[in-house]
């Protein structure tokens, strides 16, 4: 999609549509940009999204413009952020995704090997979508099988939107990005990329 810029007179507002405006809102959501260093990053979860965003903030927090990141969700609704969309095509846009098997294994390995942590996730949904999906009896459960975890991975609600398809999110074929970082292996705390 083209970005058209229609200017009528200095007082009257602009008039424009982008690529951006046209894509779902779970992209939009996870989509940040720093206006300061012109980039553009779409976040997945489970993929060092979580920890790169942190870091973002860190940064600008250092540098005293806390106000350079905005979600892109909101900004492209904006006036300002139309025109700075529009005037900003050289945006390094990036993200980092991780193979789709290693986060089901991790997310079993870090989060439903111990029911402690599986009572947090996610608020605590997962595990009460998990012992429904299962027919568990809640109080008997001493601990949850890969299989059980898996009939959540596929069914549950709330993992659908943590375990989505991350292409839904990153929309490739809409954003031309710059960089893409494929993340594999680390589950065990070792990180390979390519």
């Amino acid at each position: 999609h083209r970005t058209h810029v229609q200017r009528k007179h200095a007082n009257e507002s602009i008039i424009m549509t982008n690529e951006y405006e046209k894509l779902p809102e779970v992209s939009l959501n996870n989509m940040v940009i720093d206006k300061q260093r012109n980039y553009l990053y779409t976040a997945l979860l489970g993929a060092f999204g979580t920890k790169w965003s942190k870091l973002m903030v860190a940064v600008n927090k250092v540098d005293g413009q806390t106000d350079n990141l905005v979600k892109m969700a909101r900004f492209v609704e904006t006036s300002a952020g139309k025109e700075f969309i529009a005037h900003s095509k050289n945006l390094f846009k990036f993200y980092f995704v991780r193979n789709p098997l290693d986060r089901v294994i991790s997310g079993y390995y870090y989060y439903f090997v111990d029911l402690s942590y599986a009572a947090q996730y996610l608020n605590g949904v997962a595990l009460k979508e998990l012992i429904k999906i299962n027919n568990l009896n809640p109080g008997k459960i001493t601990q949850i099988t890969f299989e059980q975890y898996l009939k959540w991975i596929i069914s549950g609600e709330s993992a659908i939107k943590h375990f989505g398809v991350q292409s839904d999110i990153i929309q490739p074929c809409a954003v031309k990005y710059n960089l893409k970082w494929y993340i594999r292996d680390t589950y065990h705390g070792k990180v390979n990329s390519s």
